[in-house]
């Protein structure tokens, strides 16, 4: 009996978790079209966005400084709006930024969102994210807001200079 209560405050916890990253920000087109739960599982269905990862749109043509600064400026903007709802992102980098065809940039993939004063899924001590563009407290499994800024940072830093900010050819060389 205690598990199965156990179970249901556990399910309950994480189902509010799920509908408040589904409604998300109302930004850069991060709203949920529709939620739910699906054989006790929980889904959000997003828009499609037609265009191209951060990194593939600044290569695909030369682009000027001011281009690119505008651009990552309303990249901001949209990770800000996460961020005055209570919710940090935890993967921020190029890919999981898309270019539409209008030139709009929209911040995808919040699947390891983490939204302030909820209990995390998490433990101290995981990781998780992509180490490359990963601040250093996220290696001990702390982090806040401040840490999807440090990831911008290293996103701006690719697409100014198209190379990664960090390299290593293991995990631990990363960390």
């Amino acid at each position: 009996i205690q598990f199965e209560r156990l179970r249901r405050l556990l399910c309950r916890s994480l189902e509010e978790r799920f509908e408040r990253l589904a409604r998300g920000p109302p930004h850069a087109g991060q709203r949920a079209l529709h939620s739910g739960t699906a054989a006790g599982c929980f889904y959000f269905v997003m828009n499609y966005i037609a265009g191209a990862p951060l990194d593939a749109w600044v290569r695909a043509a030369e682009r000027r400084l001011d281009e690119l600064l505008e651009l990552f400026v309303e990249i901001c903007d949209a990770v800000n709006a996460a961020h005055l709802r209570g919710i940090i992102h935890r993967d921020l980098k190029p890919s999981n930024i898309r270019v539409d065809a209008a030139g709009q940039p929209h911040v995808l993939d919040f699947g390891l969102a983490k939204v302030e004063g909820q209990s995390d899924l998490t433990h101290t001590g995981d990781v998780v994210g992509t180490l490359r563009f990963m601040a250093p407290e996220r290696f001990k499994g702390a982090g806040d807001a401040r840490s999807d800024v440090y990831s911008l940072g290293l996103t701006l830093y690719e697409l100014l200079t198209l190379q990664p900010g960090f390299t290593a050819p293991d995990r631990a060389q990363l960390m």
